[in-house]
């Protein structure tokens, strides 16, 4: 099996007596253990008169089994212990996949396993999951991708299973609990054997113990040599071809998209055509198409790369992000695309520049940085379906085989004459309506005067493919530190500027990270001054593009966002070119060479996007609100519309001028650079802060204190079927103990709220009790969306489940108390598995003045010493009292007085301004 020289897992593949293939990884320092099962069934699969059946069985294989009967076991084992689990269902495959502590990783796999052995398939709960798949259905029925998705289903061949209904929904899955129990039955049985499924377990034992446990419990997984045949019917009719199809979204979204239906036997994995394509067509850097629309005022943003596929289809999409006047100047766009194809098949396909290519995907594959233990379990189990055995992990990256015959023909065949146009826009006129989602729209078939007329776009004389990339590296090697640190110390400490450094010793990759956070007092707590940092980000990122785009390409990233009094800048990748690639940033940032075309276009995007925000679900505008109200740099969209629209170029060059007056400067390093150069990084860095701006001091953290305030109640307007509630509790302290009590508090919560939140009384598909600190305040969030229940049911359901939370502690014995801590003691102290988890664990103890780096351990030694009692005291004095201290955001119907008592948030400015805030200090 072809791995990495920097992956040190052991792999092994094997195939049981019953036909299930499975791949072992052995990581002996491995603190999660984690396993993933795809089987080759998705929607595909379903029957027509029970669509969204593949999904139920997904939901239902999770609620008990004939070995555990209970529904809520495998969900609590799991989260007891430290783990996590999910599952999918897709057109083709549903994948089901959990992580957890490696000491109990047997355990659950014994649990695992009769998933798929003998699950109950219970009436009753088939009934309950049917609600859930239903809320699930309502819960995105506004979703604008869903809502495009059921277009698509119905502009392709009505005979190809693409076409059908996927999610389900009480309709299509209508009938009683006895008789869906029989339908489930007969579908698993027909569909689930042990041939069409792949495993994949990962834990930190030798292999040869992993597959003795792996033959133990997945070998009676019955094999019923079953097979996964789809009719081999096209994907679309002759009549599909070069046709407009007009959509009218939700949100004020402008997009274009061209599609291409491709002749699959052009495509391997080896050669990688369409990734070759994308790169070319995608690219972002002068002379891109991207970059000549930019300058003509037509789009804002695009990508290329693989559209719809499956069995028997494979598509080539080109996304476009229009501006108004783009909106209105489609063939003119069109013509381009169709100019940079042609460029492309007669000029572009180049064995050095697949070499290029080859390259940064080799040293990609090289010295990739591992993913959670459970994302690589989940993406390998679907690779073993997709690659030969030797290339289960290196598949996703083999780029070795330049075939421009191939290449030729694939992009010969993007033309006039097989495009699918789809234009998504509010303004459209419209005569039909998508089923399920109500969406409307509209095909149209293309003349052939406009596809002429494509052909007969002016040329423009700027477009030009990509030149040699000048950073891009070849060869890589980890350069050893002299010195081990197990964390950052401080290598300058100036006025008004402290860089912090941690020379890589523990993942041996030549990948490094530099964070800087700029705070300025200019940037205070007025939604006017807020509002020009977050405009001046989105300026940055869009002059940056093309300046950036090639070392972006080349394997290094950046990110520019807005903290509470600044701005911060966050670079990765790898370091030989990142010191020059971060110059390049901190040099351009200082600079305002916005173009007046590009401000206004920027600026109306962004409000925009806030406008949008009317339209999200309601859960996600309560989170946002709840950062609004308790966070004094943060403000409610409307207000920063209202500022947003005031605001002038003038302004922002303006603002950019005194943000760089006045500064503080934080920075730290990770990297394999010897100390010397980062020293050098450092004072070069100084040097040019220092030339232009006067220290400040360091700006501290602040979040409002809901302290004495009893019940407040903010409510938004009801914008969806769907109510909403928040209910927020905060800590007044945020000292170890606290966050070791409260974090506990929510991890014990955390399953029992599901349970009978979601599972039992069916309220909502989107509910959850979590861990909620702000400025490392902790807090407790308790969530629910219904489409079933108004405010005041979510609230009593809500307020139910604590009443009962003391009483569940209190019967909580002594074995199970052991386990909650060690799962709680397990999230807390995860081991980082890549140097990018490394850094941003400092970097976020450098945000959060753990200066000493050892918040975390104090916790642990806090979490140690909490006892059953001290959790039911701290549930009775902060969450259940007669008057306790907490804010319930919600939306729809008020609160019934009678209730509870409780005071009204009408004005948040007002709320702010009269309640006391609390600072982070340093530890």
């Amino acid at each position: 099996m072809i791995t990495s020289a920097n992956d040190k897992k052991l792999y092994r593949h094997i195939t049981l007596e019953n036909g299930l293939s499975a791949l072992l990884i052995s990581q002996p320092d491995a603190t999660k253990s984690a396993a993933s099962l795809a089987v080759n069934v998705g929607h595909f699969n379903d029957p027509s008169d029970r669509e969204g059946l593949a999904h139920l069985l997904e939901h239902m294989m999770f609620l008990g089994t004939d070995k555990y009967p209970d529904p809520s076991e495998y969900q609590r084992y799991i989260k007891q212990h430290g783990g996590e689990h999910n599952a999918w269902t897709g057109s083709e495959f549903t994948n089901f996949y959990f992580a957890i502590d490696s000491d109990y990783f047997i355990n659950a796999l014994d649990r695992f396993s009769d998933f798929f052995i003998a699950p109950k398939l219970c009436g009753e709960m088939i009934a309950k999951e049917r609600a859930a798949v239903n809320s699930e259905f309502q819960l995105k029925y506004q979703d604008d991708s869903r809502r495009l998705s059921a277009v698509l289903k119905e502009t392709v061949n009505a005979a190809h299973p693409y076409s059908q209904f996927s999610v389900g929904n009480n309709e299509t899955l209508a009938g009683s609990g006895e008789d869906l129990e029989q339908v489930l039955r007969d579908f698993y049985h027909t569909q689930y054997c042990a041939s069409k499924m792949k495993l994949v377990l990962l834990c930190n034992q030798e292999l040869d113990t992993i597959e003795k446990s792996c033959r133990q419990y997945f070998s009676q997984i019955t094999n019923r040599q079953l097979t996964c045949d789809f009719d081999d019917v096209p994907l679309y009719l002759n009549e599909q071809y070069s046709v407009q199809i007009n959509v009218v979204p939700t949100k004020d979204t402008k997009k274009l998209t061209l599609s291409f239906e491709l002749d699959i036997d052009d495509i391997n994995y080896y050669c990688k055509p369409l990734s070759y394509l994308a790169f070319l067509i995608g690219h972002e850097g002068e002379g891109s198409l991207l970059s000549s629309l930019k300058k003509a005022g037509l789009a804002n943003n695009l990508s290329a790369g693989t559209g719809l596929s499956g069995y028997n289809f494979r598509e080539f999409a080109i996304h476009i992000a229009l501006t108004e006047l783009g909106a209105r100047s489609t063939d003119r766009i069109i013509g381009l695309v169709f100019q940079m194809l042609r460029m492309i098949e007669t000029q572009g396909i180049d064995a050095w520049r697949y070499t290029e290519k080859h390259n940064i995907m080799n040293v990609a594959f090289d010295f990739q940085e591992p993913p959670k233990a459970v994302d690589l379990v989940s993406h390998l189990s679907i690779n073993m379906f997709k690659y030969e055995e030797q290339d289960i992990v290196y598949g996703d990256y083999a780029m070795d085989s330049f075939e421009p015959e191939a290449i030729h023909r694939l992009v010969a065949s993007m033309n006039p004459d097989t495009v699918r146009l789809v234009m998504v826009c509010p303004q459209l006129a419209t005569t039909k309506t998508a089923k399920w989602y109500d969406t409307p729209y509209d095909i149209l078939p293309i003349s052939s005067q406009r596809r002429k007329l494509w052909t007969l776009t002016s040329i423009d004389n700027e477009l030009a493919l990509p030149q040699p990339n000048p950073f891009v590296v070849e060869r890589l090697a980890f350069t050893p530190p002299q010195t081990i640190q197990d964390k950052p110390s401080i290598l300058l400490d100036e006025a008004g500027f402290r860089l912090w450094h941690l020379p890589q010793s523990e993942f041996t990759v030549p990948k490094g990270h530099i964070y800087t956070a700029i705070d300025s007092p200019i940037v205070d707590n007025t939604p006017q001054k807020q509002v020009l940092c977050r405009l001046y980000i989105e300026m940055l990122h869009d002059s940056l593009a093309q300046v950036t785009f090639p070392a972006e390409i080349a394997g290094m990233h950046y990110d520019i966002y807005p903290h509470a009094s600044g701005v911060t800048m966050h670079v990765s990748g790898y370091t030989p070119k990142l010191f020059l690639f971060f110059e390049i940033l901190i040099t351009k940032i200082r600079e305002r060479d916005f173009t007046p075309q590009r401000f206004e276009e920027i600026k109306y995007q962004l409000a925009k996007s806030w406008r949008d925000q009317r339209k999200a679900k309601p859960i996600n505008r309560l989170f946002k609100g709840l950062s609004a109200t308790l966070q004094p740099h943060q403000f409610d969209h409307p207000l920063l519309i209202e500022e947003l629209a005031n605001i002038t170029l003038d302004d922002l060059q303006q603002f950019v001028s005194a943000l760089f007056k006045h500064v503080h400067l934080e920075s730290f390093v990770l990297g394999d650079w010897p100390t010397r150069e980062v020293k050098l990084f450092g004072a070069s860095l100084h040097r040019q802060i220092d030339a232009i701006a006067e220290a400040a001091p360091s700006i501290p953290r602040q979040v409002h204190s809901l302290a004495n305030c009893g019940t407040l109640v903010r409510q938004f307007e009801q914008t969806q079927d769907q109510s909403a509630v928040i209910v927020y509790y905060q800590s007044q302290d945020n000292n170890p103990s606290q966050v070791a009590l409260w974090s506990l508090a929510s991890q014990i919560l955390s399953p029992l709220f599901f349970s009978e939140i979601r599972t039992n009384q069916q309220l909502g598909y989107v509910c959850g009790a979590s861990y909620m600190p702000i400025n490392r305040y902790p807090g407790m969030m308790l969530y629910v969306q219904s489409s079933v229940a108004n405010t005041n049911e979510i609230l009593n359901a809500i307020d139910n489940v604590l009443s009962e939370f003391a009483e569940y502690v209190e019967d909580i014995d002594e074995t199970r108390w052991q386990r909650y801590l060690n799962g709680m003691k397990s999230q807390i102290d995860t081991k980082d598995s890549s140097a990018r988890q490394q850094a941003t664990r400092f970097w976020t103890g450098i945000c959060n003045r753990d200066l000493s780096f050892s918040h975390r351990n104090k916790t642990l030694e806090a979490l140690a010493s909490i006892t059953p009692q001290a959790l039911i005291s701290f549930i009775e004095q902060r969450l259940i009292s007669p008057s306790p201290d907490r804010l319930i955001m919600m939306t729809g119907d008020e609160l019934e007085k009678s209730a509870i008592n409780y005071r009204t948030i009408n004005n948040v400015n007002e709320f702010k301004a009269q309640t006391p805030v609390m600072l982070l200090t340093p530890e």
